[in-house]
């Protein structure tokens, strides 16, 4: 199983992490464990670089069983992204994904499978190119860190150096102008052209180097 670490600031030393509490001296990230022991995470870390917190312990692999509520959610976006929830290859990019393992999903309140989606994406890691192949977040949701957190996930699957990729809605779309900037935030440059989207709108592939 993977190993994720989720970090919580508490001062400029200290950091709450899955319970437990996390010292950072000397620029490594230790915590200590019930017998004493110390378990050393990185010494990556500088002593006055800013650490970027992220919470991404409700980032889950998406089930079977959360296809309806996945297909709930692309309804909500169908007027950003065009017809997908009744469209065959949509459904058969979402089953491929589920199968493979890289369907990643937030569900509403933590829920269990088959609950409401807060959050989806579909992500083909093809090393050293990694892409995004969907990335939607609730309309009652957004602007609280569903999208950040499922980029972050993605971004720490990939072994770099590697380049991420996705495509999103060109310059001339006022309704995709979020979408743009949430990616130019995340640290994506817009780059070439991509083909129009379904609902004949124009697309913009935006990339990001990982080094």
């Amino acid at each position: 199983a993977r190993l994720q670490t989720f970090l919580v600031y508490i001062n400029s030393n200290v950091y709450h992490v899955h319970g437990l509490l996390w010292v950072l001296t000397n620029s490594i990230v230790a915590h200590a464990t019930q017998g004493g022991h110390y378990i050393f995470i990185t010494s990556a870390y500088e002593k006055h670089r800013k650490v970027r917190m992220t919470l991404m312990s409700d980032v889950v692999l998406a089930k079977v069983e959360d296809i309806p509520a996945w297909l709930d959610l692309a309804r909500e976006v169908e007027y950003l992204f065009g017809p997908m929830a009744e469209v065959p290859a949509f459904y058969a990019a979402l089953r491929k994904n589920i199968d493979r393992g890289t369907a990643f999903c937030i569900r509403e309140a933590q829920g269990p499978t088959g609950a409401a989606l807060l959050g989806g994406m579909l992500y083909s890691p093809r090393p050293p190119i990694y892409s995004i192949g969907w990335l939607a977040v609730t309309q009652k949701c957004r602007r609280q860190g569903i999208g950040q957190r499922l980029m972050d996930y993605a971004l720490s699957l990939v072994e770099a150096p590697a380049e991420m990729v996705v495509t999103t809605f060109g310059a001339d779309n006022p309704d995709g102008e979020p979408a743009r900037h949430f990616y130019e935030q995340c640290g994506f440059y817009p780059a070439e052209a991509a083909p129009e989207g379904s609902e004949g709108g124009s697309r913009q592939i935006f990339r990001r180097i990982i080094s």
